[in-house]
């Protein structure tokens, strides 16, 4: 098995949801993170692995009412 390549992720946007998600607001941001790494294994299979960082929250805007962090 051989590195094949590395890759690193970054992105940022907008959430609407049918309920309240992370505090009383049902539209919030969302931060997103993580890289990973491909790897040869024969010549036509290359299993990937990564890990991300997620944030979701509505920014403070109505008291900082919560929010979601994970990975």
């Amino acid at each position: 098995m051989a590195l094949n390549s590395l890759f690193l992720e970054l992105g940022a946007g907008f959430q609407q949801q049918s309920t309240n998600f992370a505090g009383s607001r049902r539209f919030n941001f969302r931060l997103l993170g993580g890289g990973g790494a491909t790897f040869r294994v024969t010549k036509n299979a290359r299993p990937m692995t990564d890990i991300r960082y997620l944030h979701i929250s509505d920014a403070g805007i109505e008291g900082g009412g919560g929010g979601f962090d994970g990975l």
